[in-house]
């Protein structure tokens, strides 16, 4: 049984092969004895009710796999009664499979070296040859066999099974601190994803909506179309169990409302997929939800949202990290704004005209409430003298409360020298770091962060919290979206990928590739700089515009050309007749429109 039966759903599992039924799945297995079936109705019917077809691709089953340090050719041996430790290449959901030659009454154990794993296998045998694949997915760097002395041990194996193609998304760059520490991310992403988006695979495997959010800002750089169905059904299961206008968190097993999480499910969930795929249909059926559930708040007389009345199970969180330093009323209130900004893009793109002037009042009072309440003149606080919290100032950035004029400040008062922050809000800290134009700034603060698990050569997957504690794969950790979509500088412009641009922002890497599985197709950017020169290799899928983008920082550049013929020259656009066009510049850079097709810029300078 599971330790902890309020934590997790799933349960271990005790098999005792001396009373197994043999093959009863075949059909030919005598069932003459067994009751027959009793016939409850066709649905809608109770107790099926609606049915929905699921839309979430199978599991991609990898079958059988040898374990790194026990191949084929170490088998047999005989079990000195030790325990067995075998290693996975990474941190990842597996059931764990045996094959021994044994006395009857034996049991054997299997467990991982997860310490927050309640996930178990135990195996009573049967006399002689008999192999056994544990019914309960379990997680971990290593799987631990505990097999009695004397068993023969004819084989050790494990199965994976994974949310799509693990391998769909890519990043590499010159710079191996930070392609570890993406694939680490990665490696996170997929363990923390099986029937629905969960917090952590061991200790509750649960659907928290904030962790979702964190997810889907890297979700897209990652994985192929099975995880943006998963993505779908966080959605709809999410808004599916809302009650008296509230949604949140545990679905369906609990409406557990943490009122920060909700507000940012609205921008940086559902508007996020529907950015990123274009399905309207499940923008349409979320979005009454999201107008109703803020509507919840009132605007009072000082132009911020009020509540009067939470929900039966509402829980006042923001964040972990370092105690005493969480800014609750500025983080709300810059939540409040950014889904505000977000539902009103949902409106007009289903047409709800009438809805946009009740965004337009809000926005507007609250715009002017926060900055006259919170804004000290260095930075955002609702105690000066308490408060200078990273996440609120990010979230001021982000949610577009804050004017650019003040970002400089933030940045410099703030989210460089204060690190307080859990990887739930790390992401959006470095993120709003780089709408800042401080590229520099954010990649110094991720390795600050991250460095001490990045050089722990045995870890896959990342913290709950920093530099380490709570689970160790935890689905909040993101920093793949800053390598993306700031870095590589690769991000949608339109719904659904029809536009995207490539705008590197290179610092000190000389070479950047990346693999993004688009709803459109796979998009491959590889960028080569060297001095005085950049090249930029893409691949872009039917269906699709980039917005590529040549750095000034590589100097004055004299010319560039696309597939060898010239695109500018000395300041001017040139038309090569290959269908680019020019799409301006501005202080970063010189920007091209480049239809689908394969594609080498090369840009030389002076």
């Amino acid at each position: 049984m599971s330790k902890n039966r309020k934590n997790i759903v799933q349960f271990s599992v005790r098999y005792d092969a001396r009373h197994e039924m043999g093959d009863w799945i075949s059909p030919d297995f005598p069932d003459a004895d067994w009751n027959a079936a009793i016939e409850k109705g066709t649905p809608p019917a109770a107790p099926w009710y609606k049915l929905v077809k699921n839309y979430v691709p199978a599991l991609i089953n990898h079958g059988l796999k040898d374990y790194e340090n026990y191949p084929a050719s170490k088998f047999p041996f005989v079990s000195k009664g030790e325990a067995i430790i075998c290693e996975l290449p990474f941190n990842k959901q597996i059931t764990p499979y045996l094959e021994v030659e044994a006395d009857a009454g034996l049991e054997i154990k299997i467990t991982t070296d997860n310490r927050l794993n309640q996930i178990n296998a135990y195996y009573t045998t049967k006399q002689g040859k008999q192999s056994f694949e544990s019914f309960s997915w379990m997680n971990g760097h290593t799987v631990n066999y505990e097999i009695p002395a004397g068993v023969k041990v004819l084989g050790l194996k494990y199965r994976w099974m994974s949310v799509g193609d693990i391998a769909a998304g890519s990043f590499e760059c010159s710079d191996p601190f930070y392609e570890r520490l993406w694939w680490m991310g990665r490696n996170t992403l997929f363990v923390c994803a099986r029937d629905n988006f969960m917090d952590c695979p061991d200790r509750e495997r649960a659907c928290w909506i904030g962790d979702v959010a964190d997810q889907a800002s890297y979700l897209f750089y990652c994985m192929d179309d099975a995880g943006r169905q998963l993505l779908k059904k966080a959605i709809r299961i999410t808004m599916a169990y809302s009650h008296e206008g509230v949604y949140g968190a545990l679905g369906p097993l609990r409406l557990r409302e943490l009122p920060t999480q909700s507000l940012q499910f609205v921008d940086q969930c559902i508007w996020q997929y529907y950015l990123n795929t274009g399905d309207k249909e499940t923008l349409r059926y979320a979005y009454p939800f999201v107008r109703d559930y803020l509507n919840l708040w009132k605007m009072g007389a000082d132009g911020l949202p009020k509540r009067a009345k939470r929900s039966m199970d509402s829980w006042n969180w923001s964040d972990w990290g370092q105690k005493g330093t969480v800014d609750d009323k500025v983080i709300l209130d810059s939540l409040y704004f950014m889904a505000l900004n977000s539902a009103k893009k949902m409106a007009r793109e289903l047409g709800r005209k009438q809805d946009l002037s009740w965004y337009d009042k809000r926005i507007e009072t609250l715009k002017k409430g926060f900055n006259k309440k919170y804004w000290t003149g260095e930075y955002y606080s609702s105690n000066a003298s308490k408060f200078q919290d990273d996440r609120a100032n990010a979230l001021a950035i982000l949610s577009g409360v804050a004017g650019q004029d003040k970002y400089d400040a933030i940045v410099e008062n703030v989210l460089i020298p204060n690190q307080f922050c859990s990887p739930h809000f790390e992401w959006m800290v470095e993120d709003a770091m780089c709408y800042a134009g401080r590229y520099d700034a954010a990649l110094k603060r991720m390795k600050e962060r991250y460095q001490s698990q990045v050089d722990r050569k045995g870890l896959s997957t990342l913290y709950e919290m920093f530099p380490k504690g709570g689970s160790y794969n935890h689905a909040w950790n993101a920093p793949n979206t800053i390598l993306a979509k700031h870095i590589v500088g690769i991000a949608p412009t339109k719904v659904g990928w029809s536009e995207y641009q490539i705008l590197p922002n290179l610092e000190h890497f000389t070479t950047l590739k990346q693999v993004v599985p688009s709803v459109k197709g796979d998009i491959t950017v590889d960028i080569d700089r060297h001095e005085k020169s950049y090249d930029l290799e893409l691949v872009s899928p039917e269906g699709t515009v980039a917005i590529a983008g040549v750095p000034k920082s590589i100097g004055q550049v004299v010319e560039i050309t696309a597939n060898g013929k010239t695109i500018w020259s000395r300041g001017g656009f040139a038309d090569s007749g290959q269908g680019i066009t020019t799409a301006g510049e501005d202080e970063t850079h010189l920007k091209f429109r480049v239809p689908p097709g394969t594609w080498k810029l090369s840009a030389t300078a002076e």
